[in-house]
């Protein structure tokens, strides 16, 4: 069967959608670009190479964090968060790596990592498919 896209192009063209969202000329340009990144997120993981996507992130995390200039929001990662949470774990360790970040902007955009951690640990829960697995999890004191 052949293959209805080169992965390797496909990653190419994610880091650049993610390179022009930093420096996007207005809000809604950066929108576009965020919804056409989650559709490429989508495609990158579903070939196997969900690490891709989880760097490409993690460094406009770092750049919405770190940097003044950046033209990224919280909207730009919020719904990448809600609709590829098994990606988004991926990039957990850098999530929480800003939320302590001593180089960030200001502490408002700190505390904007700390609502994007807590999107992430909010919807954890549907990375669990079975409640016995939920169970299992679950530490049983028995002094309860």
């Amino acid at each position: 069967m052949p293959e209805l896209f080169e992965p390797n192009v496909i990653v190419q063209q994610f880091h650049e959608l993610h390179r022009l969202s930093r420096k996007a000329p207005s809000s809604a340009f950066e929108s576009t670009l965020s919804a056409a990144s989650i559709y490429l997120s989508k495609v990158i993981a579903h070939a196997g190479r969900p690490e891709e996507v989880a760097k490409a992130y993690g460094e406009s995390l770092r750049d919405f964090v770190t940097r003044k200039g950046s033209r990224l929001n919280l909207s730009s990662f919020q719904p990448w968060i809600k609709r590829e949470t098994a990606v988004a774990w991926l990039a957990g360790d850098e999530i929480v790596r800003l939320c302590q970040a001593d180089d960030a902007v200001n502490e408002f955009r700190r505390m904007q990592a700390f609502l994007l951690l807590q999107d992430l640990v909010s919807n954890a829960h549907s990375l669990v498919r079975s409640t016995s697995c939920v169970m299992w999890l679950v530490p049983i004191n028995d002094q309860y």
